[in-house]
């Protein structure tokens, strides 16, 4: 079975500690920054959640901040490893390039 992440990208125009609170408690991995906008002081959440845990994801950033920035995305690519990732993920084409040139 192949191992799919999702990359959630989240902005906040007011703090977010219950919701910081509430990911930490789910499986997802984030990191949270505080930030500077054109408007003001901002929280960046970086959020890495497998995908049987993204929905649940999306549904906490909403629940807690509706209009926040949101963007997701699919991970192809994984160099460094999580504690839940056992090796590396690469994207279809990068691994078939990988093999070709190893078999040189």
């Amino acid at each position: 079975m192949r191992l799919v992440l999702f990359f959630f990208r989240s902005l906040q125009k007011k703090p977010a500690p219950k919701l910081i609170k509430e990911l930490h408690s789910s499986d997802a991995k984030l990191t949270s920054v505080k930030a500077r906008g054109d408007d003001g002081p901002v929280d960046i959440i970086y959020v890495v959640a497998k995908r049987k845990k993204a929905h649940e994801v999306y549904l906490l950033i909403k629940k807690y901040h509706p209009r926040a920035f949101l963007s997701v995305e699919e991970i192809r690519v994984v160099q460094e490893s999580l504690p839940y990732i056992k090796h590396s993920i690469h994207h279809k084409d990068e691994h078939h390039h990988d093999k070709a040139n190893n078999k040189k």
